[in-house]
């Protein structure tokens, strides 16, 4: 029952703005996105999925993680617990990414249509040749528009997020050899909560981490198979970080609380430092 009402709550809240950007623009870029520029697509669909991040009061438990992603010639990795993953990264990375998606998702409503106007593409998990077919022509894409790309290595949303990943396919990293992209993970967690569980908060807890990139020469030096089991090393460690201080979050009953208004993320002028008083104030 709670979990329905979080979903009426939120299309209450963003269904008109959302109809009216699927009927004047979503629907007629998907159908002819070669008549407008990647830029102007994905620019679009960023404002629309900022207005919906918005009214689902997400909050960030560290502030000074909220940066824009660095997702130009890269292939951006990470862990997967929400259909809102996708979302929170393009929210964060200004410059175009697109997606590799299951190809269930090509008929969610909203979903589809958004993945195929930032050229994002859908695959069959069951048929890895007919996989890399696609992935030839989109890495001449991404080279084309120097773009980032994101892909999830375990194939599926992972259904017990306070535990281990699930395993990562090696073949997510073929497509780094092919469009000649550094690997750029990142670390999620926190907002598989706001539409998967059954509770009801006054703010939603989410947090983010961008690791350090690795070259794209580490893959050919330890093959698809080593490399996958090495990045998923290096996302699990900082991911049960999370999860504890997630779980320590609402031990304080922070949850509760008001959350401050915060989705324009910027970089930090060089030599800037944290105020940590400040700091200590936000929840």
């Amino acid at each position: 029952m709670k979990r329905l009402l979080k979903w009426i709550a939120i299309l209450f809240k963003c269904l008109p703005k959302v109809t009216w950007d699927y009927f004047t623009y979503i629907l007629p870029y998907s159908r002819h996105k070669e008549k407008y520029p990647l830029e102007l697509r994905y620019r679009k669909a960023r404002k629309t999925i900022l207005f919906i991040l918005k009214k689902m009061r997400i909050n960030p438990l560290d502030f000074d993680n909220i940066k824009p992603i660095e997702s130009q010639g890269k292939l951006i990795i990470g862990n997967h617990l929400s259909f809102l993953d996708p979302l929170l990264l393009i929210a964060l990375s200004e410059k175009p990414i697109g997606f590799v998606a299951k190809e269930e998702a090509r008929k969610m409503p909203f979903v589809g249509k958004l993945i195929t106007i930032i050229d994002g593409i859908f695959i069959d998990r069951n048929d890895p040749i007919g996989t890399l077919r696609k992935f030839r022509p989109l890495a001449k894409l991404i080279k084309e528009n120097k773009m980032g790309y994101g892909i999830f290595p375990e194939g599926t949303r992972n259904k017990f997020p306070y535990g281990m990943m699930n395993e990562f396919h090696p073949g997510a990293f073929k497509l780094a050899q092919m469009a000649e992209l550094d690997i750029q993970p990142i670390v999620l967690f926190g907002e598989q909560r706001i539409l998967e569980e059954k509770i009801i908060c006054r703010n939603y807890p989410w947090q983010f981490r961008q690791l350090d990139p690795i070259p794209l020469e580490e893959i050919g030096k330890l093959g698809t198979s080593e490399f996958a089991k090495k990045v998923y090393g290096i996302i699990d460690k900082p991911l049960q970080e999370m999860i504890k201080i997630d779980m320590a979050y609402f031990q304080d009953g922070l949850e509760k609380k008001k959350a401050p208004k915060w989705w324009k993320a910027k970089k930090k002028p060089e030599g800037e430092e944290t105020n940590e008083n400040e700091t200590a104030k936000r929840p």
